[in-house]
């Protein structure tokens, strides 16, 4: 008889420590939080407009694009830093 007594005030307090320990939210923590949503999910459209579409309009503009030379044609003599062929003595 003890030990259902037992069972009984064991199981009354873990719900009691439960339903105690439970988190409550608040009308301001709601309003709060639905606040913040909307901002973030500004944040997050900003920062795919300015690093992400970039990438994608440089991909495509690679992609369509005519790609005729690269870095073994490229022209090297416009910056001028290197004396010219004829100037070098052989």
């Amino acid at each position: 008889m003890s030990y259902f007594l037992g069972a009984v005030i064991a199981e009354e307090l873990g719900a009691k420590l439960a339903k105690a320990t439970r988190r409550t939210t608040s009308a301001a923590s709601k309003s709060v939080s639905l606040l913040i949503l909307p901002l973030v999910k500004k944040y997050v459209f900003v920062f795919l407009l300015l690093v992400i579409a970039p990438l994608v309009i440089s991909t495509l503009n690679y992609l369509l694009g005519d790609r005729r030379g690269n870095w073994q044609t490229a022209d090297r003599t416009s910056a001028g830093l290197l004396p010219d062929d004829s100037s070098i003595g052989r």
